[in-house]
């Protein structure tokens, strides 16, 4: 790691050293956290100002986002169908993983 000497207000010095023992954190440790968290932050917005930039160069229909907002309500608006997970007194019938049973009882009705 490089060592790099900055210049910070003493206030912010001393709020990120109480950051820092809260978090057990170093304050190397915690700058470096924050300056990641900030440099993502910058990263969205810069990919969501390109993505506002697209928009506005080829706008969307108003009939394309009326069947995404359909197609949208739609999923929301299905109907949960806990499918029969009964035995019948007869026992498991199946030889089923765990994985498959969890699989199988989340599994939405038609």
């Amino acid at each position: 790691m490089a060592v790099v000497k900055i210049v910070i207000d003493p206030k912010l010095l001393t709020g990120a050293d109480r950051a820092a023992r809260r978090s057990k954190l170093s304050r190397s440790a915690l700058i470096r956290d924050a300056l990641r968290e900030h440099l993502a932050r910058l990263e969205v917005r810069a990919q969501e100002q390109q993505d506002r930039e697209g928009y506005a160069k080829y706008p969307q229909a108003y009939e394309e986002s009326l069947a995404w907002e359909r197609e949208a309500a739609g999923a929301l608006l299905k109907p949960f169908k806990l499918r029969d997970g009964s035995f019948r007194g007869q026992g498991l019938q199946e030889k089923l993983s765990w994985q498959e049973i969890l699989e199988r009882s989340y599994q939405r009705g038609e």
